[in-house]
């Protein structure tokens, strides 16, 4: 069982969609393959260079917190199927593997805060 969803920038552009599943419900994390549109070319770069460097570099260098900033900056937002926004989200992440992998090397992942929303589509 999944849920449909549509990722948008913070102006209301969509730059993908997803069909979220518990990934880990105790820590109420939901991910999904992301499907992005055109609009997603112009910030593809920031999740790519994200995936593609080791953890250790980006810390070492404080990297890290510069994609943070720019992600942030994007104000994503998910919506559900019928184009409501869903506010129970604490963090909406897209690991870009795609220039490895290709297509297939896009997921989404979706930190929850209390899930009372996904219980009703997505029993743990």
């Amino acid at each position: 069982m999944s849920v449909s969803v549509s990722v948008t920038l913070h102006n209301g552009d969509i730059i993908g969609y997803s069909k979220l599943k518990w990934s880990d419900p105790s820590m109420g994390v939901l991910s999904g393959q992301f499907t992005p549109i055109s609009n997603y070319e112009s910030i593809a770069y920031v999740f790519q260079f994200f995936a593609e460097n080791p953890y250790s570099l980006l810390e070492k260098n404080d990297l890290r917190d510069v994609y943070n900033k720019m992600r942030d900056e994007m104000g994503l937002q998910l919506f559900d199927h019928k184009g409501d926004r869903i506010t129970d989200v604490t963090a909406i992440y897209i690991d870009d593997y795609s220039r490895e992998l290709g297509a297939d090397g896009q997921e989404l992942v979706v930190f929850i805060r209390d899930g009372q929303y996904w219980e009703q589509y997505l029993p743990r």
